[in-house]
């Protein structure tokens, strides 16, 4: 059996859910194909990928390392950039601030825009051995950019 639970509901229907996360006991087949699994995500501090990821550890218990690629901005490294994301909406409504969940977000440093999305060589060894599932959800946002 499973029941829903509605984060930041805004009437007792559920009729405007940020998420309904289902009930741990349930292993559906998403869940446990992502069981145990390391997920890679581009574009984690956009609007798709933060949802993706509030998705990814409220519904998946199980799941491995979630590795976001993250660039520094302004002077900010991207560790402290992904602990304000960690703590700010929508994560908020979901995940307390020492929930457990949040150590299996890891940061890897690099940009979209540099060849080779700019990883070090250490984090390039370490996406290829450990990664089984990407989500490309960065975008440029340079509309003159060329193509």
């Amino acid at each position: 059996m499973s029941t829903e639970t509605c984060i930041n509901s805004n009437d007792s229907n559920n009729n405007n859910c940020i998420i309904n996360a289902d009930n741990t006991n349930d292993k559906s087949s998403i869940r446990q194909f992502y069981a145990n699994k390391s997920v890679f995500i581009t574009g984690a501090s956009g609007f798709i990928g933060k949802i993706l990821l509030l998705k990814l550890l409220v519904s998946c218990p199980d799941i491995g390392q979630i590795y976001v690629l993250m660039r520094p901005k302004n002077d900010v490294s991207s560790n402290k950039r992904l602990s304000a994301m960690l703590s700010a909406v929508p994560f908020q409504y979901a995940l307390n601030d020492d929930d457990p969940r949040k150590k299996k977000v890891v940061p890897i440093e690099g940009d979209i825009t540099r060849p080779g999305l700019g990883f070090s060589d250490a984090d390039r060894a370490l996406i290829t051995d450990t990664v089984s599932v990407v989500f490309h959800c960065a975008a440029s946002i340079k509309f003159d950019a060329p193509l």
